[in-house]
């Protein structure tokens, strides 16, 4: 009978018939995965992105569930972002001008959240660090901040977008673009599954 076949398999291998089919899914999940992936490193890999930036938040209080939540840092990242824009000549706001960025969330086990950014728009290709370092420290939610230049190191600009690519595929629902008119120049939209945010 085909159930007998079914375990008959199944004994070959050491698993169950079930076990079995849940690896194929799994396998063909991780085909799909790996096929966007490389459709999405792609498409990263032609926006003219100069820095990654990292802002690690601290973890939330007990009692304090409001405070540094994904909502909370969410805001807060952007008004961050709004004002780094505005001390290197753009308006502080999302309207085409200043640096533009793709966001992407990593959750730590301690609670607190962690931005991976990439981005562009910075005059003459620099970002002004001792001041975003100073706005950090002053700032009560923000732990620690990091800004790296890429210059005309290919590796480095391609391990920063990979590391990217690898947080967005991990939690597509927490990704998102920092002022979309200036980064809708550059490119159309993301691959796969991976939406723009309306």
């Amino acid at each position: 009978s085909l159930s007998s076949v079914k375990l008959e398999i199944a004994s070959t291998v050491g698993m169950t018939y079930t076990q079995k089919e849940a690896w194929k899914r799994k396998a063909t999940e991780r085909a799909y995965r790996a096929e966007v992936a490389v459709e999405l490193v792609g498409w990263l890999s032609s926006l003219p992105f100069t820095h990654s930036h990292t802002v690690t938040y601290r973890p939330p209080k007990s009692g304090r569930t409001v405070k540094n939540s994904q909502r909370f840092c969410d805001r807060h990242l952007r008004r961050w972002l709004r004002e780094i824009s505005r001390h290197h000549g753009g308006t502080g706001q999302e309207d085409g001008t200043g640096i533009a960025g793709i966001i992407c969330w990593e959750h730590h086990q301690n609670g607190s959240l962690h931005a991976h950014l990439l981005l562009v728009g910075a005059p003459d290709d620099r970002f002004d660090f001792e001041w975003i370092k100073a706005q950090a420290k002053a700032d009560a939610v923000v732990g620690l901040v990091d800004i790296q230049g890429f210059g005309r190191e290919a590796r480095k600009r391609s391990k920063a977008v990979r590391y990217c690519a690898k947080y967005i595929l991990k939690q597509a629902g927490e990704w998102d673009v920092f002022n979309n008119p200036r980064l809708a120049r550059f490119t159309k939209a993301p691959p796969g599954d991976l939406a723009f945010s309306e």
